[in-house]
């Protein structure tokens, strides 16, 4: 029976292809999804690849045996709950795999929840906040709690992003 499974291993940022290349020459079946970015350099910009999830990567290992791998440089976790891995669901790798091998020009993206408060980020609406409706097409409702009336719209879902209880007052 075969008991691997995908989990996410915090590194440390900035780090994640040495680790990958540690952990794939210790015989790990490695995902380390990346995009291309420009990055300013003192002199000029250049295109570069960076990890889609910055300070992570996944790998396939059995969670009984994973010493090897937080025994390897810059890794700081293998992330779960309880000192116990989670693994990550095969499903989501697939569709990460897929993004990748999609050539789709992507990037990383706060982490949007349907419910959560929110904040526009640009066009004429910037600095307003509200509660996130859909992700998909970044609905958004606003409120006016004295009235207590909403208004909903919708907005481009990359101006869009989460705010914390404290930076909402």
């Amino acid at each position: 029976m075969d008991t691997t499974a995908w989990y996410a291993v915090q590194v440390v940022t900035s780090r994640e292809a040495r680790v990958r290349t540690m952990l794939t020459y210790k015989g790990y079946d490695v995902l380390l999804p990346l995009y291309k970015g420009l990055s300013k350099w003192s002199d000029r910009y250049k295109n570069t690849e960076r990890a889609l999830f910055p300070g992570y990567l996944f790998a396939r290992f059995d969670p009984g045996r994973r010493l090897p791998i937080i025994a390897t440089p810059d890794v700081l976790q293998v992330v779960g709950f309880a000192n116990r891995p989670v693994p990550i669901p095969e499903d989501e790798i697939i569709a990460v795999q897929a993004l990748v091998r999609s050539h789709f020009q992507a990037s990383p993206h706060p982490y949007l929840r349907t419910g959560g408060k929110v904040m526009i980020t640009d066009g004429p609406l910037a600095g307003v906040f509200g509660i996130l409706v859909r992700a998909k097409s970044a609905r958004l409702v606003i409120t006016i709690e004295l009235l207590q009336r909403s208004v909903a719209v919708e907005v481009d879902v990359n101006s869009v992003r989460p705010v914390t209880s404290a930076a909402s007052t």
